[in-house]
């Protein structure tokens, strides 16, 4: 029984509807266009060479590594085997298009062109029956999706390392004296960051035995009920853990709108700038600057 769950080879085969005769129709078809590969692939260089859009992608360093794998990209296309290793391979064939950073359809477009190339001389030398275009259009089908699985995978993984790198650079934590860590809040709070925000303080309040944190927000874009509230779980996280929070940089304009939307942030110690708040902090570790 195919599992749909574990995409190999199995499964494309059934889904696609490819019988193992029709691989080895396709591989006879394919011995007898070996001699033309060399004339194939100059068309193909020449193509992607002359034509303006491509040239942003394809430069000369992958062009040489499609180069040292044209025996493989020809004998995945026309030799008629295919198992779970060579799924694999095209699923790496597209993690690495997508990691030189050639966009989905420059890198579609590549496919197309080279496969309706292999068609079109299968076609010019009279191998071309309706069952054969049937078979090699559903076994480029195959290669496409395997390809552009890996593709897509490669592009998600791409994307959750920036963010990854983005979410740590938006919590620059910094170690301002023993016991006191300082973090500067810039830009928009919205749950999401205020969940990475608070994730990442406490794992520095326990790592540095912090006795105070000093969030300072005058770089936070809007100040709404949402980023007030935020604020407050975020305190009342860090006093649970036995750390003092307190918030700097608070100016005239946000406490105004505090006022205005009718929070109650008494619990939380309020320094208009990062200056008074590090004095209140020496004190309360009972610690000086001199």
């Amino acid at each position: 029984m195919i599992d749909p769950n574990e995409k190999n080879w199995p499964y494309y085969q059934a889904l696609f509807f490819l019988q193992d005769e029709e691989l080895e129709e396709l591989a006879q078809a394919g011995q007898k266009i070996y001699d033309q590969k060399d004339e194939l692939y100059q068309r193909f260089y020449d193509w992607l060479q002359n034509h303006p859009f491509f040239l942003t992608y394809y430069t000369e360093d992958v062009l040489q590594a499609i180069r040292d794998s044209e025996d493989i990209f020809w004998d995945d296309l026309l030799s008629g085997q295919a198992d779970d290793e060579y799924i694999e391979r095209q699923r790496f064939f597209g993690q690495v298009f997508a990691s030189v950073g050639i966009p989905f359809d420059a890198y579609l477009a590549f496919l197309n062109y080279y496969h309706q190339e292999v068609q079109d001389l299968l076609e010019e030398h009279g191998l071309l029956s309706l069952n054969l275009l049937k078979t090699y259009r559903k076994f480029t089908g195959i290669a496409i999706s395997t390809l552009t699985d890996g593709y897509s995978s490669a592009k998600d993984e791409l994307l959750r390392e920036k963010e990854e790198t983005l979410s740590s650079m938006s919590t620059p934590i910094t170690p301002l004296w023993e016991g006191i860590l300082l973090l500067p809040l810039v830009g928009f709070l919205d749950s999401e960051r205020a969940q990475q925000v608070m994730h990442a303080m406490l794992e520095e309040i326990a790592e540095k035995s912090a006795k105070v944190f000093i969030l300072d927000i005058r770089g936070i874009a809007v100040m709404d009920s949402e980023v007030a509230n935020a604020l407050i779980k975020m305190s009342k996280a860090a006093k649970l853990m036995g750390c003092q929070a307190m918030l700097s940089g608070i100016s005239g304009n946000v406490a105004q709108t505090i006022v205005d939307i009718g929070l109650d942030i008494q619990e939380i110690q309020t320094h208009g700038n990062m200056l008074n708040a590090l004095r209140a902090a020496l004190r309360l570790t009972n610690q000086s600057i001199f």
